[in-house]
C-alpha cells in the first residue's frame, strides 16, 4: 500500500490482515465479498469509498463496523 494514512488506508490494511489470516488473496477475498477484483485493488489507491463496500469486505472477514458518537 502506498504511504499515505489515509482512514480507508488503514482499514483497508486492518482488513487486508484478517483476510490473509485466513488464508486468502486478493481474488478470494473479493471473491468471497461478491466484489470484483479489480474494485480491491482500485480502493488502494483511493481517499475514499462507498460504506457498502466496505462493510461487504468487513463482513467476509467476520468484521463490523461500529458508529460512534464523540
Amino acid at each position: 500500500m502506498p504511504g499515505s494514512t489515509t482512514p480507508l488506508l488503514g482499514l483497508l490494511k486492518s482488513l487486508t490482515a484478517a483476510a490473509r489470516k485466513m488464508g486468502w488473496s486478493d481474488a478470494e477475498w473479493a471473491r468471497r465479498s461478491g466484489l470484483p477484483k479489480e474494485t480491491l485493488c482500485r480502493l488502494r489507491s483511493r481517499s475514499n469509498c462507498d460504506f457498502a463496500t466496505l462493510a461487504l469486505l468487513a463482513r467476509s472477514v467476520g468484521a463490523r463496523f461500529d458508529v460512534q458518537n464523540r
